[in-house]
């Protein structure tokens, strides 16, 4: 025991050699990775920087210049700037929209010299739902479609960058989670379609997906169970599923390293 002991010694020296190095190696390309050409540093937080509920926002936009951010996330719930009008269930012949707190955080973030993605998400007014009740039940991607319009409308010229709906695989935005998948595709298909006729050179991406599986009776640790379309990081790969066919979300990673685009063959930049 002791003589293979001492014999391993010289290979161990020669092991923690190689990890001080790989770790100095490491160290010296941090500057590097900050510094590379493209990188995006971003942060969200309405409470802050769009209600103004806490702290003060001059503040705050000083602490993400010295942080070096680019660019902002905001979440534009589809039902809280419509107003009373969400709450009906018979579809409005005109929506009024207040995008006045959107509309200053953008304003003041351009100011700072940060640009800004908005989300597009729910919860879905009463008369686009499934159930008729202002939530997350079975949105309508025909009106959806027409809210995404509307934004990309009014916003053109200011916003770069949108993603459509927050965590669809999460129930609480988005459900029955059993058709989450199905849902989701067609809200996309439809906001995507919608923003691009407005503003051609906007971006449209699909949201972070929650760290959960929606696939009934399989966990998150496997990925591609019978009966699931894809499994990825993002919502993104569903796309490529037949309409009919159930999506599988999860946190574990995508196991065939591509991505879905929509339309096929072209990227959705």
């Amino acid at each position: 025991m002791t003589a293979r002991l001492h014999a391993s010694m010289p290979a161990r020296a020669c092991l923690l050699g190689a990890l001080l190095c790989l770790l100095l190696l490491g160290l010296a390309a941090v500057p590097a990775a900050h510094a590379a050409r493209g990188m995006e540093i971003a942060l969200e937080d309405e409470d802050v920087f769009v209600a103004g509920n806490y702290g003060d926002p001059a503040t705050a936009y000083a602490a993400a210049r010295e942080l070096g951010v680019t660019r902002m996330r905001i979440l534009v719930y589809w039902s809280n700037v419509m107003g009373s009008q969400a709450r009906g269930r018979a579809v409005p012949g005109r929506v009024d929209y207040d995008f006045a707190r959107i509309d200053d955080a953008i304003d003041a973030a351009a100011a700072a010299g940060i640009r800004v993605h908005l989300d597009l998400t729910g919860p879905a007014p009463a008369w686009a739902t499934g159930n008729g009740r202002v939530g997350p039940d079975r949105p309508s991607p025909h009106h959806f479609g027409g809210f995404a319009r509307d934004v990309a409308r009014h916003f053109e010229g200011r916003v770069d960058r949108y993603s459509i709906w927050n965590e669809p695989n999460y129930p609480g935005w988005l459900r029955p989670a059993r058709r989450a998948g199905q849902i989701y595709r067609r809200l996309y298909q439809e906001g995507y379609r919608a923003i691009k006729a407005e503003d051609p050179r906007a971006g449209v991406h699909c949201p972070r997906a929650g760290a959960r599986s929606t696939c009934p009776g399989h966990s998150a640790s496997r990925c591609a169970p019978r009966g699931c379309a894809r499994c990825s990081t993002t919502c993104c790969t569903s796309l490529r599923a037949r309409p009919s066919a159930p999506a599988c979300w999860t946190s574990a990673g995508n196991p065939n390293g591509r991505t879905a685009r929509w339309p096929p063959g072209r990227s959705a930049r």
